[in-house]
C-alpha cells in the first residue's frame, strides 16, 4: 500500500501496519511522518524502540536479523527503526530488509526511512517486500505553487487564522525552505498577538525576530501563548 504523509493520521487511527517505508528529499516531512508512526505504536504497545543508522561500511546487517528476533524482558512489543542513506544500500542490506518484513508483525514493527527512491530502486525486492508487507510512505517536495497553501494548512493547525497576504509574505520569506516554514509558524504561534494574523504582524515577527530572546518565548508559552 502507498500513503501520502497528508492520508497518514487517518490511515494510524484506523490501523497499524506491521512495516512502513517512508522515502523522499523532504527532511521534515519524513520526520514528521516517522513521528506520526512511533507515536502511533506507542499507543499499540510498541514500548521497546531500536534505532540504527546504517552509514558507514562497517554495518552489521546480519546481526539486525537476530536482534529483530529477541525479545525483550521488559516489553512485549519492539519497534525497530533503520535509517538508510542510499537508495540503493546493496547486500546484504536488501536481503535482510527483505527478511525483516517477513518477520514483521503483532510483537515487531519496522520503519524504514531514506532517501527518495529512483524507478529503479522502486523495483528492488527489499522495496516490494516493505510495499507489500505494509504501507509505503512517499514524500514529495511542496512546489513553490503550493507551498502558500502548505503554510496556510500549518497555521491553521497551530490555531492561527492568518489573512491570504500574509501567508503569501511568509512564503515569500522562507523561500521554499519547508523547516525554516515550520519554525517561523510555531514562533508566530508563540510571539504573535490574538486575533487575525495579518502581513504587518508577520512583518514584524518574522524580520524583527532578533529582538525576542530565548527567555521571552518562554515568558510568552508560561503565559498561555502556547494555546495560540
Amino acid at each position: 500500500m502507498r500513503l501520502r504523509p497528508e492520508d497518514l493520521a487517518s490511515h494510524l487511527e484506523k490501523t497499524l501496519a506491521p512495516v512502513y517505508l517512508v522515502t523522499g528529499d523532504e527532511p521534515l516531512l519524513i520526520q514528521e511522518s516517522s513521528d506520526r508512526i512511533r507515536a502511533a505504536a506507542r499507543l499499540r504497545g510498541f514500548t521497546e524502540r531500536q534505532v540504527h543508522d546504517t552509514q558507514g561500511r562497517q554495518f552489521d546487517w546480519p546481526a539486525l536479523v537476530a536482534e529483530a528476533g529477541a525479545r525483550s524482558l521488559f516489553a512485549e512489543r519492539k519497534m525497530l527503526e533503520i535509517r538508510l542513506h542510499s537508495a540503493k544500500p546493496g547486500e546484504p542490506a536488501g536481503s535482510t530488509l527483505t527478511e525483516l518484513c517477513a518477520l514483521a508483525g503483532a510483537e515487531l514493527l519496522l520503519l524504514v526511512t531514506g532517501p527518495r527512491l529512483d524507478r529503479a530502486a522502486q523495483r528492488s525486492t527489499w522495496a516490494q517486500a516493505c510495499e507489500k508487507a505494509g504501507a509505503w510512505v512517499t514524500v514529495w517536495p511542496v512546489q513553490p505553487a503550493a507551498l502558500p497553501d502548505w503554510i496556510a494548512a500549518r497555521l491553521r493547525d497551530a490555531g492561527i487564522s492568518a489573512t491570504r497576504p500574509a501567508v503569501e509574505l511568509l512564503a515569500d520569506r522562507v523561500e521554499g525552505n519547508l523547516l525554516a516554514a515550520a519554525q517561523e509558524v510555531e514562533k508566530l504561534r508563540l510571539l504573535a498577538p490574538r486575533g487575525a494574523l495579518d502581513a504587518d504582524t508577520v512583518s514584524t515577527v518574522v524580520a524583527d525576530s532578533a529582538r525576542f530572546n530565548l527567555f521571552e518565548m518562554i515568558d510568552r508559552a508560561l503565559e498561555g501563548d502556547v494555546q495560540g
